[in-house]
């Protein structure tokens, strides 16, 4: 299970650094300055959002603590067009949390976007497993655990990056060597965050 989880997260952090390489090669060659902006606003978090929901998907069912269930193709392929959904709901709140004070923020806005992917998916096994009204409340306790390891992830991806950029100034004079490293380590370090979420929603599951 726990392989599982952090595999998943190993190739977000992957996915992550190809975009923010990418990202970095469209600026410097943009002919337009409209360019980056189109990139920087719509292609980019839809790439993220697609990555976060691929996460997601190859996580499970892990990210539950589950074993005997579904495989995530059947039960995305159950009714058309529910990776669309999975992607869009994620891509919509990286629109929307931004515009929230205090909630914004990667450290934050990340592992809610994470979250409310995994309820989709949850929704679905639940509805394949034949479970009746599913609750999306993770218990108080791990919700609790869940908001505090998002903080301690993104405090540490925050002090890890700006040490990096110093030193990729200061040593190779490289810029945004931080903001590089912080994209590969901000889902890994919030995966824990979204496991606990999830942990708590897969206690429905249990036999009994």
């Amino acid at each position: 299970m726990t392989a599982q989880v952090v595999g998943a997260a190993l190739l977000h952090g992957a996915i992550a650094l190809a975009l923010a390489l990418l990202g970095g090669r469209v600026e410097a060659r943009a002919a337009h300055r409209a360019i980056p902006w189109v990139w920087t606003h719509i292609y980019l978090p839809m790439l993220r959002a697609a990555a976060l929901a691929l996460f997601v998907l190859v996580a499970y069912p892990g990210l539950y603590g589950v074993v005997e269930v579904p495989a995530a193709s059947a039960l995305v392929l159950e009714e058309p067009g529910r990776l669309s959904r999975l992607v869009g709901l994620v891509f919509l709140l990286s629109l929307l949390l931004p515009l929230l004070p205090g909630v914004g923020v990667p450290a934050l806005a990340l592992p809610v976007q994470g979250a409310a992917a995994s309820a989709l998916l949850f929704a679905w096994l639940t509805d394949a497993a034949g479970v009746s009204r599913p609750s999306y409340w993770p218990g108080t306790a791990n919700l609790l655990a869940a908001v505090t390891l998002a903080g301690a992830a993104g405090w540490i991806a925050r002090r890890v990056a700006a040490r990096i950029d110093e030193a990729g100034q200061r040593l190779w004079n490289v810029a945004d060597a931080g903001q590089v490293v912080y994209q590969l380590l901000i889902l890994f370090l919030q995966a824990p965050a979204i496991l606990v979420y999830s942990l708590g929603l897969g206690r429905q599951l249990a036999p009994g």
